[in-house]
């Protein structure tokens, strides 16, 4: 079984590394980066208007030998944010890299972003490919609510347009909605809910239609200091696992 499981994450590795979920945040809120304030997330959106730093671990349906390492950065000069990072997925058989560079710039309420993802991936002994994409996106806030529109992995199979709304009914919750037009397979929709039970402790949680997974994480944090664990289910494999240390200024 538990080959099965390897060359199943292998399988998936692709869509691992280049698409959603790696970092703690995501997982647990499946995807849902309006609702985020990691750095990590830029990897999954191009206008998130966060700064600072994380480093994360991701271990996808707690298969033993696959690891997936993170670490993000972003700093801000003006209303222009500049973020980079990369994700490295490590096996015995195979092995994938994802750097990307990220530009995002808040003018008024709207907020505008592009990345560029140089995804590199080989199998064991054979030659590595290197597959190019970008993101796009702009949000538009107003008061407590919030509307974006994301084109995610351009040129790639897991290509897909995010169309998300968010609200805050209360000064220490805030829920959004998303669909996703995929490329290639089912139209995806995906909610995810945010509640800081105190200055030093939030909770998320998400659900998303495809393979009816769930979502649930922690947020521990101490200053500018902040610890995140992501948990999300699958169906028929077992629960992914992800953690997180960030750094924000």
């Amino acid at each position: 079984m538990t080959r099965v499981l390897i060359m199943l994450a292998l399988l998936l590795a692709p869509v691992i590394v280049s698409g959603q979920y790696n970092s703690a945040t995501s997982n647990a809120l499946s995807g849902m980066s309006m609702l985020s304030d990691s750095v990590a997330d830029y990897a999954y959106s191009p206008i998130l208007g966060e700064t600072g730093i994380s480093s994360s671990y991701h271990r996808p349906f707690n298969t033993p030998g696959i690891d997936i390492l993170g670490l993000h950065s972003a700093i801000s000069k003006g209303d222009l944010i500049i973020a980079m990072g990369t994700g490295y997925l490590h096996h015995e058989d195979y092995c994938q890299q994802n750097p990307y560079l990220n530009l995002n710039y808040g003018f008024a309420a709207f907020r505008f972003g592009v990345s560029g993802h140089l995804a590199y991936d080989s199998i064991k002994d054979e030659d590595g490919e290197y597959h190019f994409s970008y993101d796009l996106g702009v949000a538009y806030s107003l008061n407590d609510y919030r509307a974006e529109i994301l084109l995610l992995q351009k040129g790639q199979d897991d290509e897909r347009l995010t169309l998300s709304l968010g609200a805050k009914p209360e000064p220490r919750v805030s829920f959004a909605t998303g669909y996703q037009v995929l490329k290639t397979g089912k139209n995806v929709i995906s909610m995810g809910v945010r509640a800081d039970l105190s200055e030093h402790l939030g909770i998320l949680s998400s659900w998303q239609s495809l393979q009816n997974r769930f979502g649930l994480g922690i947020a521990v944090n101490l200053a500018q200091w902040t610890i995140n664990y992501g948990i999300r289910s699958h169906p028929d494999l077992d629960y992914s696992h992800a953690i997180s240390l960030d750094y924000s200024w």
